[in-house]
């Protein structure tokens, strides 16, 4: 197929496809693709077909945001980073030395296509937030009307806790599934009892996902301070490990 360089910006090259004179039926499937202008590997790639002879004339990038127009649909989209939510609970709350506690929660995309009326009506518990291998089906499965891939898989998350005395520790690494849930049993090796207090995100990791909240306590800072107890509490946090490709919450359309 014809492609076009379309786009050159932040140290990415965007590429479109179309033709001098497309008639319809346009050519199947055609793709938009972001390749990275320092060693030419491709960061992501969408379905799209193009408007007219060069893309570039009507494909602009603003704020880190590719836009184009997709004929195919004739929906106008944003590609770019977005916001995604981590929740955690623990059960039961109150617990004694060589219990298990089962620590679930979910990661969802929370960017602002996901608020549209019709995605907001088709996840109402939340858009499950995916793997990059996994994202380019799945962000067309939500947005474009194709079937929903059964391949795709979530993301990891890394549990940790702190206790009152301030001691801090990774518990375990869960993967998130299709439907953004994760769950592991933690058996507790402490000889007090112990008392799951709160939870919160982790933006440690550097990524494309961004967390809707900031964390109350990250792996490279100083646990806060707390006075001693017999049964001291602990503190769970989550963060998932993020790669440079691009985030859960890719796409809106306009």
């Amino acid at each position: 197929m014809p492609i076009f360089v379309d786009v050159i910006a932040d140290g990415k090259v965007y590429l479109g496809t179309t033709e001098h004179s497309p008639g319809s039926p346009w050519y199947k499937d055609a793709r938009y693709r972001c390749i990275n202008a320092t060693d030419g590997t491709e960061i992501w790639t969408l379905t799209g077909w193009g408007t007219g002879m060069y893309v570039g004339q009507y494909d602009i990038v603003a704020d880190g945001q590719f836009i184009y127009l997709n004929c195919y649909d004739m929906q106008i989209y944003s590609v770019g980073k977005g916001p995604s939510q981590t929740s955690v609970t623990a059960s039961p709350k109150v617990s004694t030395a060589g219990s298990s506690v089962l620590i679930e929660g979910n990661v969802i995309d929370i960017a602002a296509g996901t608020k549209q009326n019709e995605q907001a009506a088709r996840f109402p518990n939340g858009l499950p937030a995916v793997s990059d291998a996994s994202m380019k089906d799945w962000m067309e499965y939500v947005y474009m009307q194709k079937p929903r891939p059964m391949d795709a898989t979530g993301v990891p998350v890394v549990i940790s806790v702190v206790d009152a005395n301030g001691n801090y520790r990774e518990i375990g690494t869960v993967t998130s599934d299709a439907d953004g849930f994760y769950s592991l049993n933690w058996t507790l090796t402490s000889k007090a009892n112990t008392q799951f207090m709160q939870a919160s995100p982790d933006q440690n990791h550097t990524g494309h996902h961004t967390q809707s909240q900031p964390s109350t306590l990250t792996p490279h800072q100083q646990p806060p301070h707390r006075n001693q107890h017999s049964n001291p509490p602990w503190l769970i946090s989550t963060s998932y490990p993020q790669s440079q490709a691009y985030s859960s919450s890719l796409l809106s359309s306009a």
